[in-house]
Formats: structure tokens, C-alpha cells, sequence
């Protein structure tokens, strides 16, 4: 099964005034991909998510990310980053965020984008004098009417790789 990534799609959905895209490196297996993606996109925020078994991977992501361009800001977040933060105790981490995201990543955005204090953000992790330091936490959604719609033109190149076994 390799499913389509519908959290990042959904985070998409929270930033519509953004140009954001998607590369989903379990399909493009190209060495070169995060690369040429970064140098083609330029990106000022980069944002990663995973599984347990996905976070050495992530960690090597976010050194290739920073060693590309040290100004790109870099936000983990996904269910392993939320229950074990310290694995992205990093000065390479600019953020983790904790729970869900669609609230703290398009604060923390408009936050960024504004040049105001993030610092408040509930769901927000920062690492501030050598740690990370945590706004605590956000309220889950309640209702699945308050998550943005996803945004699925971010996985159209790789709308054919995604599958279940039933499908």
C-alpha cells in the first residue's frame, strides 16, 4: 500500500494563499530529487512528517535541506514528532509541531510571514538556548468540518503511484 500523504495534503489546504508543493519521497526515488526540488522551488519553509521508522530518514532530510540553504526554516510534525520530540532536538529544527497541524502551521506561517512573535503558538515547539521549548498544547478539531478541504493538485505528478490493495 502506498497511500496518498492526505495530512500534508491537508496542511496544503490550510495555507491557500501559498505556493506549496509537495515531494513525496517515497515515490520520486531520484538521488538528485530533494535537490533539484529545492534549487527549482526555493522555498523559505520546509516542512517534514513521518512515522517511527521514518526518523532517521527525516533527520538526513532536514541536514540536506539546511546544507542546501541554512535560511530555509524546517517544521517537523506527523505522530512521531508529536509523542517524541527530542528526536528532532536539532539546531537543524526550527520548529516541531505537536498534535494537529492545520491550526499551528498556518499560524506559525502567517506568524513568519508577518515577522511577528511565534512564539505563542499552542502546538509549537522551538529550540531556544540549546532546547526545545514548548508552547503547550492545541486543542484537537472537534469537528472534521473545521480541517481545511485537502489540496490534491500538490500530489498530481504522483497521483498514479498512489494505491491500496483493494483499489
Amino acid at each position: 500500500a502506498r497511500p496518498e500523504p492526505l495530512a500534508l495534503e491537508i496542511l496544503a489546504g490550510a495555507l491557500p494563499d501559498h505556493d506549496v508543493r509537495i515531494l513525496d519521497l517515497r515515490v520520486d526515488e531520484r538521488p538528485e530529487a530533494l535537490r533539484v526540488d529545492l534549487a527549482a522551488f526555493q522555498p523559505q519553509l520546509v516542512g517534514l512528517t513521518g512515522y517511527t521508522i521514518d526518523v532517521p530518514s527525516a533527520q538526513a532530510i532536514i541536514k540536506e535541506v539546511k546544507a542546501t540553504n541554512p535560511e530555509i526554516r524546517v517544521v517537523v510534525g506527523g505522530h512521531h514528532a508529536s509523542l517524541q520530540p527530542e528526536d528532532y532536538d536539532s539546531a537543524d529544527v526550527d520548529f516541531v509541531v505537536v498534535g494537529e497541524g492545520e491550526v499551528t502551521l498556518a499560524e506559525l506561517v502567517r506568524a513568519l510571514e508577518s515577522g511577528a512573535d511565534w512564539r505563542g503558538i499552542k502546538g509549537l515547539i522551538w529550540r531556544e538556548d540549546g532546547r526545545q521549548v514548548f508552547a503547550g498544547p492545541r486543542p484537537p478539531l472537534t469537528k472534521l468540518d473545521q480541517s481545511p478541504v485537502p489540496n490534491r493538485t500538490t500530489t498530481e505528478r504522483y497521483r498514479d503511484q498512489y494505491w491500496l490493495r483493494f483499489w
